[in-house]
């Protein structure tokens, strides 16, 4: 049976998260491996379940909502 190796966040994820936290003006989520989504929402940092889909592996479950790391 093959082994499925779980998905390991880049230093593209971690810059993303890093203005979440540190330079955040009202970007929307980041999607991250897993597939997760990490959201500021009242000052907060949070973490979600994402879902698969046609954009990509990791995209957020608002279809909506814009992805991709934070535009400094």
């Amino acid at each position: 049976m093959p082994s499925r190796a779980t998905p390991r966040a880049t230093a593209v994820h971690v810059e993303a998260l890093d203005a979440l936290v540190t330079r955040y003006h009202g970007q929307g989520p980041v999607p991250l491996p897993g597939p997760v989504v990490a959201r500021r929402r009242c000052g907060r940092l949070t973490l979600a379940p994402g879902r698969r889909g046609p954009d990509g592996p990791d995209h957020p479950d608002d279809p909506g909502a814009p992805v991709g790391p934070a535009r400094t």
